[in-house]
């Protein structure tokens, strides 16, 4: 589909936990000196977003939220570790 096809929304769409892991990963992003934001920001800003679902069903299989960041970053930085 092309880009312009998706339906748009307002920020006043979005729920106050997607505005906040939103927020999040802009914070990563500016923290990182990266020029715009990346899937690895949006999840890092779902991992800073504490009490979320995903992170409780990660952390019932035994992945920390501190080892499961450490990760994500060193995938953004290590080209080809995707």
């Amino acid at each position: 589909r092309d880009l312009h096809s998706f339906p748009t929304r307002r920020s006043s769409d979005l729920t106050p936990r997607a505005k906040k892991s939103l927020e999040l990963a802009l914070r990563a992003a500016v923290r990182r000196k990266d020029h715009a934001i990346t899937p690895g920001h949006l999840l890092l800003g779902v991992i800073d977003q504490r009490n979320n679902v995903a992170l409780q069903l990660l952390q019932a299989e035994g992945v920390g939220s501190d080892a499961l960041r450490e990760e994500v970053s060193r995938r953004m930085t290590t080209p080809g570790a995707a």
